[in-house]
């Protein structure tokens, strides 16, 4: 009868025990459920600083793609290659006409033979005037007359020898001259040789090349995005599938209605006598609660353990997209936008630019010294035409010289005496030899001259136009280059910042909630002690069933329906959900008024 008082006082204490489970349970649900809902809440914040991220990304996308800078860039660079391709065509055009300054040199060559030609007339009348003078003095009295005038010629030879002299320095000078022309024509066509059709190749496979690192970055920031959304949309979509605080909701009214049940059958059997009940080896009463109490204590236990598993497997799954997610945003931050490359795009664009405008400040330039050449020239031409005007002068002087000699032989008898060596007649041929190769020169000298004239007048206009085209080439390239360099610092150096803040923010409230998580966790090892008292009323109630079994003498309870083995299975840890939703599922407990008999629904 001790066994049986034991018992009941044991369900007393028990039902004491289940109240205060009761609280703790209530307690512990809610803390699970404020450290979960605090991951739950920081969500909001992260999708808004997601938000905001991806409007700024979006905004470096705008910048780089679509933003009016860049068209206005294009729109340079358009004018750009257009005016250095037509500074390339003028230049070819002129081509032509640099190889007309080649031609000069058959003028020279012209003037150096006929100058070859003075000279040897030159030294017959160097000769003449010598034998005038000595046969002047061999004829004594008689060669008084023609001596004052071989005298003369003697004196115009001398003459004629300083300005033949200075005929053939200016030639050679004239000669140098057009040397120097003619290498820097060569130089001009070793650098400007390129085809126009390359050059237009190489400006627009330049510009081709920052196209394709901007479409590059164009397509690395959509990739961002999309992966930062698909990263913080796994997220959210993870913690809002959870549904905590309907899960704990469910759990906590089942454990609550069963503790309920037991504490409502303890109380209806402290109601009755409890002498009477040990003097009449009542049992079944005891029993009934007694069963009742250990299955309710296995619920409890079993439903923790089974909470506790699944909150751990969600906070790993939720620790994971985190880790996940922070990794991603690092690999973004360090591998996924190539904006040094766009930007090394743009310096290799500006560097390029300054390059070609130096070639064509090199090809004016150039074409600007052949230009001062060719004046000059043009103006050595005209000065050596002038000293040939003078020899052509001086011959004519040789002539009416010859005249007066031979009419001096005569008045003087002498003509068959000196005939031979004074010879008028070869003085005249010396004068008209010499007239007509001054003349062939000079006519020659006329012609380049004009050519010069003609050429430096065509180079003048054309250089010009090339100035003015250049600079305006200029112009438009110190545009693009501003353009690239406000694209270089608007739509990179400040998008690039506003990109490192943006994931470090991504980055450090990814790691916030991480922190969160790791405070539920310590919430999920707050169940140990309910478990532990659940388990050890669970074996006490057990040791009584046993007690009550042997007074009795009965080996098994029987319950309605003859399912006690049913329901002893279903109290152990893996199939506590079953029982929630089956034998508990309205929460109420109905005592059977034959034999003992239990039900639980």
């Amino acid at each position: 009868m001790s066994d049986v008082w034991k018992s009941v006082s044991y369900l007393v204490r028990c039902d004491e025990e289940a109240q205060r489970m009761t609280k703790r349970l209530r307690s512990w649900m809610k803390a699970i459920n404020r450290a979960f809902m605090s991951v739950a809440e920081g969500m909001p914040h992260l999708q808004r600083e997601v938000d905001e991220g991806r409007r700024e990304i979006r905004a470096i996308h705008g910048r780089i793609a679509d933003d009016t800078t860049y068209k206005g860039a294009k729109s340079s660079r358009r004018q750009v290659v257009r005016t250095f391709l037509q500074l390339i065509e003028e230049h070819r055009r002129n081509e032509a006409e640099l190889a007309e300054f080649t031609r000069f040199f058959e003028v020279v060559h012209e003037v150096q033979t006929a100058l070859g030609s003075l000279a040897d007339l030159m030294e017959d009348v160097e000769c003449f005037s010598v034998n005038a003078i000595v046969q002047a003095h061999n004829a004594g009295d008689r060669g008084r007359g023609f001596s004052q005038v071989s005298r003369e010629v003697v004196s115009l030879t001398k003459r004629a020898s300083v300005e033949f002299d200075q005929v053939r320095t200016l030639a050679r000078r004239i000669e140098n001259n057009l040397q120097d022309l003619e290498a820097e024509v060569a130089v001009s066509r070793e650098h400007f040789d390129a085809s126009p059709i390359q050059t237009e190749r190489d400006l627009l496979a330049m510009f081709s090349t920052l196209d394709a690192k901007r479409d590059e970055v164009v397509r690395q920031v959509k990739q961002l995005i999309g992966g930062i959304d698909e990263s913080s949309n796994g997220i959210v979509k993870l913690l809002l599938g959870l549904q905590f605080e309907d899960r704990c909701s469910q759990i906590s009214s089942h454990l609550t209605t069963s503790l309920h049940a037991f504490h409502e059958q303890i109380n209806h059997l402290t109601r009755q006598d409890t002498n009477l009940i040990v003097a009449s080896n009542d049992t079944a009463s005891v029993m009934d609660t007694v069963w009742l109490g250990l299955a309710v204590f296995e619920m409890v236990n079993g439903l923790v353990e089974s909470l506790e598993d699944e909150l751990t497997h969600t906070r790993a799954d939720i620790t994971d997209a985190l880790e996940g997610f922070a990794q991603n945003l690092t690999h973004q931050a360090e591998d996924a936008i190539d904006l040094h490359g766009l930007a090394d795009a743009i310096h290799g664009v500006q560097e390029q630019l300054g390059g070609v405008v130096l070639f064509m400040r090199k090809m004016v330039a150039a074409k600007g010294d052949i230009v001062n050449r060719s004046q000059d020239l043009a103006g050595q031409i005209r000065d050596l035409r002038d000293g040939l005007e003078g020899v052509r002068r001086t011959a004519k002087r040789f002539g009416v010289m010859a005249s007066i000699i031979k009419v001096e032989l005569a008045s003087a008898g002498l003509s068959e005496e000196f005939g031979d060596a004074l010879s008028a007649d070869r003085v005249e041929n010396l004068y008209r030899d010499m007239a007509s190769a001054v003349g062939s020169v000079l006519i020659s000298l006329d012609s380049a001259v004009k050519q010069v004239q003609r050429r430096s007048a065509t180079f003048r206009r054309a250089l010009v136009w090339e100035e003015d085209t250049l600079r305006e080439a200029e112009a438009h390239t110190r545009a693009l280059g501003k353009e690239l360099e406000e694209l270089l610092v608007r739509g990179l150096g400040q998008g690039e910042a506003t990109f490192r803040a943006t994931l470090q923010t991504l980055h450090r409230e990814a790691a916030q909630l991480r922190i969160d998580m790791a405070s539920s966790v310590e919430m999920i090892h707050q169940s140990t002690e309910i478990k532990t008292d659940a388990r050890s009323r669970a074996t006490g109630l057990a040791e009584c069933q046993n007690e009550l079994l042997k007074i009795s003498g009965r080996r098994h309870w029987k319950v309605r329906g003859g399912k006690a083995e049913e329901l002893l299975a279903a109290c152990t840890v893996q199939s506590q959900r079953e029982l929630v939703s089956s034998t508990l599922g309205a929460g109420g407990v109905e005592k059977g008024g034959q034999g003992g008999e239990l039900t639980l629904f």
